[in-house]
């Protein structure tokens, strides 16, 4: 049981689903950078580390094939980018000159997005479910005891500001650290990306999370619901 109150709490990924869930549970969250992304764990350290600074380069941006249908990629970061470039599909098919051209758009609402978690301060709650895995990324390897503490080490130096706790789950069995929390989320059979309205409430009511009646959140900026 975490048993506390945060001024912020914030998805990590792994995909839409934790995202989704923050915000039904705790209306008018802020967006921030993980939010859409399906973010594979071993670019948590890289992306928090380079300071989000390679984020949307066009020569990085790669439209891949799932099962019959396109996505767009990030070969940097592994990043899987399934909302971000919707207008750069024509009949179902991504356009390359379209995806480039629609990096610049995106990267203007994900530096606001990576400057409002900078500037951060109080108590934070950064959640992450499941593993991220993404099929045409060479590096999916998950966290093991020393690589959850190099992330943890940096997520807490990059919000100098903050007191910076994790939570992970259906992952990571145990954390030896302080301030970061394992469990297991119950889908009750759902598969959709929405994720169980009814597991998740349990997880939250049995971790004991709540958010500061006092919260200085801004209004929610939406890039998809």
């Amino acid at each position: 049981m975490i048993n506390k109150a945060y001024d912020h709490i914030i998805s990590l990924g792994s995909f839409c689903m934790t995202a989704r869930q923050i915000r039904r549970r705790f209306p008018g969250t802020q967006s921030y950078p993980f939010d859409w992304w399906v973010t594979p764990t071993a670019a948590l350290d890289d992306l928090v580390s380079s300071d989000f600074s390679e984020i949307f380069i066009p020569s990085n941006m790669k439209i891949v094939d799932e099962d019959g249908n396109q996505a767009v990629m990030c070969q940097r970061y592994g990043l899987m980018h399934y909302h971000d470039f919707y207008e750069a599909r024509v009949n179902g098919r991504y356009l390359p000159l379209s995806v480039r051209a629609k990096c610049a758009v995106n990267l203007e609402i994900f530096s606001r997005r990576v400057k409002r978690m900078a500037s951060l301060n109080g108590d934070i709650l950064f959640i992450r479910v499941e593993s991220g895995y993404v099929r045409n990324f060479a590096n999916n390897r998950d966290f093991d005891q020393s690589f959850l503490e190099q992330f943890v080490n940096s997520l807490r130096a990059y919000l100098p500001k903050c007191s910076v706790d994790v939570l992970l789950l259906n992952s990571f069995p145990e954390a030896q650290l302080k301030g970061v929390y394992c469990d297991k989320l119950d889908h009750y059979g759902v598969t959709t990306w929405e994720g169980s309205d009814r597991g998740w409430d349990e997880m939250f009511d049995r971790m004991a999370i709540s958010r500061k009646q006092a919260s200085n959140e801004p209004a929610t900026e939406v890039l998809v619901d």
